[in-house]
Parts: structure tokens; C-alpha cells; sequence
């Protein structure tokens, strides 16, 4: 149909410019308006028209395909199954629907939808520039307004369109595919099942469903998104540049809001995307990755599971999620996480410029913001972090380093144990700690701290430029806030982090990792175990998770999150520019924002993210190693045992150590 207002097809009829017209079978319209195709029809340029089965709708307004239909440019389309929606507002599909440009669509099942409004796809439902469409099975809808197709429909330049199974929608909003739906372009997009999403606002993704350029998406099982908002993936889904999105399983989110991916699911650049397994999410704000979800550029996403977000924004990863660029994201396993704010890892992350993160065990903070590492964890510039073991922190504010820690530039940071630090406010070590130019510190044992701030550290870790942070063991921080490690963690300007043990943490605000995470420029970032945060903000990163640029993320394991905010990766997810996204095993994260990775989670430019084991945090604020964290950068860190500090102002000391160039300071004799 072609310039046609609200027109109906009942069986293989095509509208074309049709005025109030309705064909019944294989009867061809044109200048039609308020028609409606059941079956077969095909509608462009049509206004609040409705299609049955195997009907294309191009430029149609507030019109519904039901079976294999065909929308561009819709509004309010909805496919059900193998649908494809182009330039769909509001658009749905339900199986094997596209969606492209669509405006609050929904993909279900093997759905794909890029620059889609309020748009549903179920399955296989491709949405494309839809306004307010709905498709039901493999519908393809192009410049439709109001449409919904069932089967087999593609709709484009639709808005609100949903796809429910295997449905593809690009440049939808509000769209959701529930199964194998992609999703570009997006706007508050939902995919379930292997449904990508493109350019969609607010969709949902739930199996192998992609998501680019999405807003407010979902996407539940190997969907991709790309640019969509609030899209959400459950299984094998990928969203790209996705807002608000959620994939559940294999999905991919590209630029996509608030994106969940539970499995096997990709997203970039998606907003408040959640991915729970094996999803990848790129530029997408707030989602959720669950397993082998990886998001790119994601804000407020979480993946769960082997879920990749890459410039993400609170985005979660479960297992095995790789996170880049989100903001607030979280993963739980093996979950890297880069450019996240208030990402947290939990094992074995790695994040880089988060805000905010935690890491747990061996993640590794740079450059976070109010980050928490846990074991092994690096933080730089971090704010307000808290390393446990094994960490360093560069630049860190208010961190803490529980053993092996040392700490750089930190405000107000303690270590426990070797920890280091250097230019701390407010900094206390324990034993054989040397502390400079500290002001308000304390060292336990053999901690050294340099110019810091109201700091803490308890044995040989040394803070460099930190910030009211504590270190607890074998932690080193420079210029950290409000930083924390436990064991072996360094934090190099980092604010507010936390390593717990073997956490190294850079630049990094208020983060925490707990055992072998780093910590690189990240805010408020934790990270559990062998987690690595950078440029990551608020963000958990728990085993073996690598946050980059997050912002608010958690990454569990083997997540890696890069400019990710306010993303969770579960397991095995990367997520890039992702807000809010979480990782829980074997996820990567870059520029998360408060992400959280649980193990083996990677995260750089994270903030307010956590990695708790072998996660590395780079660029993260507020972060916290626990053991074996690095930590550069940190604000807010506290390292617990084996932290050394230089250069500390104002600080109490407890003395087992040796100290230089003491202001204000207050001994505290411990052996």
C-alpha cells in the first residue's frame, strides 16, 4: 500500500493509495485509507491499516499484519511470526518477524529490529522504521503506522511494532522479539528469541535476537539489538546501539536502552539492556546479559551468561558476558567489562574506565569511579573503591586494599597488608607501612602511601594520589578515592574502590575487587576475582571479569564490559558502552556504567562496577578490589593487608612499618 489511510486485505490483496477501501482476496489497492489486509497483502504508505498473513506494509500508520507481511515505515505494527518490520512504530511481532526503524517494538523469537517505536516481535521478525506497528509471524512491515502482522510479516519504518518468534526489527521503538528477532535502530523494542534489534526504542529480545541502535528494548534468546531502547534478549540475541534492552539468551545489542540478553546474546551500544545468556550488547544503556551475551555501547543492560557489551549502560552479564562501553552493568563469571559506569564483576573481570564498580576476585580496575574489586583486580583512576587482596590502585580516592595492595594517588584510602600508597587522604596502614605527605591514613603492615588522603592500608600496600581509601594486603594505589583492596591488589587513581585479593585498580572511583581483579579508571566498580575494570562507573565485577568504560555495571564471570552504563553480565559477556549491564560468567564489558562482573569478568571504563574474581577494572570510579586488585586512579578505596603508602596527609597509622614524610599523622602501635 502507498499513501493509503486504515486500509483492510483479507486474503493476497495488495493496497496502494486507497481511501476507507477493504479487498477480500488477491484484490489489489491504491490511495486507499482506513483498509486492512488479512492475508498476503501487501500495504505501503498506509494509515492505521491492519494485515492478516503474508502482507507488506510500507509507510502505513496504526495498521496490523498478522501472517507474513512486509511493513515499512508503520506505525504501531506487530508481527507474530517470521515477520520483518522496517522504520515500525509501536510495532509487534510474533515469529520470524524483522523489524526495522521500528518506534516501542517487541520481538520474541528470532526477531530482528533496527530503528523501531514501541515495536513487539516474537519470532524471526524484522522491523524496520515502524510507528506503533504490530506483526504475529514472519511479517515484514516498511513505512507502516499502527500495523500488525502474524506470520511471516517483514514491517519497516515502523513504530510500536512487537515480533514474537524468529522476527528481525530495525529501527523500531518499543519493540520486543521474543525468538531469533533482530532489532536495529530501536526505540522501547522487545525481542525474545534469535530476535535482533536495530535503532529500536524500548524492545525486548528473547532468543538469538540482534538489537542495534535500540530504545527501551528487550531481547530474551539470541536476539540482536542494534540502537534500540529498552530491548531485552533471551537466548543466542544480539543488540546493537540498543536503549533500555534486555536479552536473555545469545543476544547481541548494538546501541540499544535499557537491553536484557539472557543467552548466547550480543549487544552494542545499547541503553538499559539486560542480557542473560551468551549475549553480546554494544551502546546500550541499562542492560542485562545472562550467558554469552556480549553488549557494546549499552546503557542500564544485564547479561547473565557469555554475554559481550560493548557501550553499554547498566547492563548485566551472567556468565561468561564480555561488556564494552556500559554503564551500571554486572557480571557474575569470566565477564569483561570496558568503559562501564557502576559495573560490578564478580570472577575473573576485567574492568577499564568504570564508575563505580566492584570487583571480587583477580579483576583489575583502571581509571573507576566507586569500584570494588575482590581478588586480583587492577583499578586506575577510581573513585571511592575497596580493594581486598592482592591489589594496586593508582589515582585512587577512599580506597581500601586488604592484602598485597598497592595504592596511588588515593584520598582517604586504607590498606591492611603490603599495600601501597601514594599521594592518599586520609589513609591508615597497619604494619610496615611507609607513609609521605599523607594526610588522615593508615597503614597495618609493610604499607607505603604517598600523598594521600584519609587512608587505610593494613600490610605492604602502597597508595599513590588517593582519597579516603583503605587497602588491606599486598595492595598498591595511586591517585585512588575511597578505594579497597584485600590481597595483592594495586589501584592507580581510583575512587572509592575495593580490591580484595591480587587486585590491581587504576584510575578508579569508589570501586572493589575481590581476588585478582584490575581496576583501570573505573567508578564505583567491584570486582570479585580475577576481574579488570576500566573507565568503568558503579560497577560488580565477581571472577575473571574485564570492565572498560562502564558505567553502574556487574559483570559475574569472564565478563568484559567497555563504556558500558548500568549494565549486569552474567557469564561469558562483552559488553562496550553499556549502561547499567551485568556479566556473570566468562563476560566481557567495555565502557559500562555500573556494571557488575562475578567472575572471570573483565571491565574498562566502567563505573560503579564490582569484579570479584580475576577481574581487571581500568577507568573506574568508586571501585572495590578484594584480593589480588590493581588499582590506578582510585577515589574512595580502602586496601586491607600488604598495602604500601607514600606522600600521606592527615592520616592515623597503626605501626608495623616505616613511614616518610608524615603531616598530621596518628601512630597506632599493632607489631
Amino acid at each position: 500500500m502507498e499513501g493509503v489511510g486504515r486500509p483492510a486485505l483479507d486474503t493476497e490483496g495488495l493496497v496502494e493509495e486507497f481511501g476507507s477501501a477493504a479487498l477480500d482476496t488477491e484484490g489489489p489497492v491504491e490511495e486507499v485509507e482506513r483498509a486492512a489486509l488479512d492475508t498476503e497483502g501487501l500495504v505501503e504508505e498506509v494509515g492505521s491499516t491492519a494485515v492478516d498473513r503474508e502482507g507488506l506494509v510500507e509507510e502505513v500508520g496504526s495498521a496490523v499484519m498478522d501472517t507474513e507481511w512486509l511493513v515499512e515505515g508503520v506505525g504501531r505494527a506487530a508481527l507474530d511470526t517470521e515477520g520483518l518490520i522496517e522504520g515500525v512504530g509501536r510495532a509487534a511481532l510474533d515469529a520470524e518477524g524483522l523489524v526495522e526503524e521500528v518506534g516501542r517494538a517487541a520481538l520474541d523469537t528470532e526477531g530482528l529490529v533496527e530503528e523501531v517505536g514501541s515495536a513487539v516481535l516474537d519470532t524471526e521478525g524484522l522491523e524496520e522504521e515502524v510507528g506503533r506497528a504490530s506483526l504475529d509471524t514472519e511479517g515484514l512491515g516498511e513505512g507502516v503506522g499502527k500495523a500488525a502482522l502474524d506470520t511471516e510479516e517483514l514491517v519497516e519504518r515502523v513504530g510500536r511494532a512487537a515480533l514474537d518468534t524468529e522476527g528481525l526489527v530495525e529501527e523500531v521503538g518499543r519493540a520486543a522479539l521474543d525468538t531469533e528477532g533482530l532489532v536495529e535502530e530501536v526505540s522501547r523494542a522487545a525481542l525474545d528469541t534469535e530476535g535482533l534489534v536495530e535503532g529500536v526504542g524500548s524492545a525486548v529480545l528473547d532468543t538469538e535476537g540482534l538489537e542495534e541502535e535500540v530504545r527501551r528494548a528487550a531481547l530474551d534468546t539470541e536476539g540482536l539489538v542494534e540502537g534500540v531502547g529498552k530491548a531485552a534478549l533471551d537466548t543466542e540475541g544480539l543488540v546493537e546501539k540498543v536503549r533500555r534492552a534486555a536479552l536473555d539468551t545469545e543476544g547481541l545489542v548494538e546501541g540499544v536502552g535499557i537491553a536484557v540478553l539472557d543467552t548466547d546474546g550480543l549487544v552494542e551500544e545499547v541503553g538499559r539492556a539486560a542480557l542473560n545468556t551468551e549475549g553480546l550488547v554494544e551502546g546500550v544503556g541499562r542492560a542485562a546479559f545472562d550467558t554469552e551475551g556480549l553488549v557494546e555501547g549499552v546503557g542500564s543492560a544485564v547479561l547473565d551468561t557469555e554475554g559481550l557489551v560493548e557501550g553499554v549502560g547498566s547492563a548485566a552479564l551472567d556468565t561468561e558476558g564480555l561488556v564494552e562501553g556500559v554503564g551500571s552493568a554486572v557480571l557474575d563469571t569470566e565477564g569483561l567489562v570496558e568503559g562501564v559506569g557502576r559495573a560490578a564483576l564478580d570472577t575473573e573481570g576485567l574492568v577499564e574506565g568504570v564508575r563505580r564498580a566492584a570487583l571480587d576476585t583477580e579483576g583489575l580496575v583502571e581509571e573507576v569511579g566507586s569500584a570494588a574489586v575482590d581478588t586480583e583486580g587492577l583499578v586506575e583512576e577510581v573513585g571511592s573503591a575497596v580493594l581486598d587482596t592482592e591489589w594496586l590502585v593508582e589515582g585512587v580516592g577512599r580506597a581500601a586494599l586488604d592484602t598485597e595492595g598497592l595504592m596511588e594517588g588515593a584520598g582517604r584510602a586504607a590498606l591492611d597488608t603490603e599495600g601501597l600508597v601514594e599521594e592518599v587522604g586520609s589513609a591508615a596502614l597497619d604494619t610496615e607501612g611507609p607513609v609521605e605527605e599523607v594526610g588522615r591514613a593508615a597503614l597495618d603492615t609493610e604499607g607505603l602511601v604517598e600523598e594521600v588522603g584519609s587512608t587505610a592500608m593494613d600490610t605492604e600496600g602502597l597508595v599513590e594520589e588517593v582519597g579516603s581509601a583503605v587497602l588491606d594486603t599486598d595492595c598498591l594505589v595511586e591517585g585512588v578515592g575511597r578505594a579497597a583492596l584485600d590481597a595483592e591488589g594495586l589501584m592507580e587513581g581510583v575512587g572509592r574502590a575495593a580490591l580484595d585479593t591480587e587486585g590491581l585498580v587504576e584510575e578508579v572511583g569508589s570501586a572493589a575487587l575481590d581476588t585478582e581483579g584490575l581496576v583501570e579508571e573505573v567508578g564505583r566498580a567491584a570486582l570479585d576475582t580475577e576481574g579488570l575494570v576500566e573507565e568503568v562507573g558503579s560497577a560488580v565485577l565477581d571472577t575473571e571479569g574485564l570492565v572498560e568504560g562502564f558505567g553502574s555495571a556487574e559483570l559475574d564471570t569472564e565478563g568484559l564490559e567497555e563504556e558500558v552504563g548500568r549494565a549486569a553480565l552474567d557469564t561469558v559477556g562483552m559488553v562496550e558502552g553499556v549502561g547499567r549491564a551485568a556479566l556473570d560468567t566468562d563476560g566481557l564489558g567495555e565502557g559500562v556504567g555500573r556494571a557488575a562482573l562475578d567472575t572471570e569478568g573483565v571491565v574498562e571504563g566502567v563505573g560503579r562496577a564490582a569484579l570479584d574474581t580475576e577481574g581487571l577494572v581500568e577507568e573506574v570510579g568508586r571501585a572495590a578490589l578484594d584480593t589480588e586488585g590493581l588499582m590506578k586512579g582510585v577515589g574512595s578505596a580502602v586496601l586491607d593487608t600488604e598495602g604500601l603508602w607514600k606522600r600521606l596527609e592527615e592520616q592515623p597509622w597503626i605501626q608495623r612499618g616505616w613511614w616518610k614524610r608524615l603531616e598530621e599523622q596518628r601512630w597506632i602501635q599493632r607489631g
